[in-house]
């Protein structure tokens, strides 16, 4: 008798320890209540991380540019890039082909912040669409003619001097001509939380907040003037 009872007394105890280890709706609503707040307050800060690796990959891939210019310069009596003129005006893919044997690859013309990259190994095609994300500084104000190119023996201040930036994705051209107020329609001045980053003339590669590249001094001409 008394072990039976015992009995009765041990298994009461532990259905109610069972039953008072479990959760209750309140409580799991209160869990998830507080993993959503938690998600809410830590997904910005994840969303600036990403964009922050993206910003990182963007400024090596105009690196890696830039340091493939010096060597196409190196080559080409001081020119920065394929003629922005060329004979028989062959299409803008045929001429910046030439820099494919100085180590430019095509994922080099990509940022992975461009929200539109689009197909990304037709660069060099003159018959597919030119998809990319950066453009070249014409330099128009040196009036160049058909074969020539921007040099070094014209920038005299080669780290005041824009070469490379980050254009809008609906644009397809790899030249810009401020001098023919093509800045407006060209440039992506915001790809990167408000800025957006710009290759000079000395391979540097400086991230700039929006219309910082154009004023108070403007990198993309030669004259320091907006």
């Amino acid at each position: 008798m008394y072990a039976r009872v015992l009995g009765h007394v041990k298994s009461g105890r532990c259905r109610k320890a069972a039953e008072s280890s479990g959760f209750t709706l309140l409580e799991l609503l209160v869990v998830v209540g507080i993993i959503g707040l938690l998600t809410a307050l830590l997904w910005p800060a994840l969303g600036r991380a990403r964009e922050a690796g993206r910003r990182i990959v963007c400024v090596s891939h105009l690196r890696q540019i830039g340091m493939a210019l010096t060597m196409y310069a190196q080559e080409n009596e001081g020119d920065f890039y394929p003629p922005i003129y060329g004979t028989g005006n062959p299409p803008e893919t045929q001429r910046m082909a030439k820099l494919a044997r100085f180590g430019i690859k095509e994922s080099m013309f990509f940022c992975p912040s461009d929200p539109n990259l689009g197909p990304q190994s037709t660069i060099y095609d003159p018959a597919e669409p030119k998809s990319h994300s950066y453009v070249l500084n014409a330099l128009d104000e040196l009036g160049l003619g058909v074969g020539q190119s921007p040099s070094a023996r014209h920038i005299d201040n080669p780290s005041g001097v824009i070469l490379v930036g980050e254009k809008k994705p609906s644009e397809t051209d790899f030249y810009m001509s401020f001098a023919n107020g093509e800045t407006d329609r060209m440039l992506d001045q915001t790809r990167h939380n408000g800025g957006a980053n710009f290759l000079f003339a000395d391979n540097h590669v400086e991230h700039l907040r929006v219309g910082k590249s154009l004023s108070p001094v403007n990198y993309w001409t030669l004259s320091d003037e907006d």
